[in-house]
């Protein structure tokens, strides 16, 4: 499952480099990291900002401690919130092999067959950022 799902988790030093590139340190503001597989990203998230919603395709990565506060969902259903900042790092699947529940909810007015899930990804991240929102 975790090729299928293109399923890479963030190291460390790169969470670290991500996070001092953020320039947005209100902590009242929304936050959303779309793939949060093992947390990790997410925890450093949640000690900084008081809202911080988490989505996550495979349920099997979710530790337990989270297990009822991210949303185990196709980040292609989730709900149309807006967002201040946005933090992942995107699923990397090319197009002919992203499962195909997920290939039929994607956008293809920007994207066609040849494009890597996480085009498509980073593509629904924009639509939920408020104007001005970062990423």
């Amino acid at each position: 499952m975790k090729k299928e799902l293109g399923q890479v988790y963030t190291e460390k030093s790169e969470i670290e480099k991500m996070i001092s590139l953020i320039e947005n340190r209100d902590r009242s503001i929304r936050v959303l990291e779309p793939s949060v597989g093992e947390c990790r990203i997410y925890e450093v998230l949640r000690g900084m900002y008081d809202k911080v919603d988490g989505v996550e395709i495979d349920v099997g990565v979710i530790p337990i401690l989270y297990m009822g506060e991210i949303k185990n969902m196709d980040f292609f259903d989730y709900g149309n919130s807006e967002y201040d900042l946005i933090v992942c790092n995107p699923p990397y699947v090319k197009y002919n092999k992203i499962i195909e529940s997920t290939k039929s909810k994607l956008d293809y007015v920007f994207f066609n067959e040849l494009s890597n899930l996480y085009l498509h990804f980073i593509k629904r991240c924009i639509d939920l950022l408020v104007e001005g929102g970062e990423m």
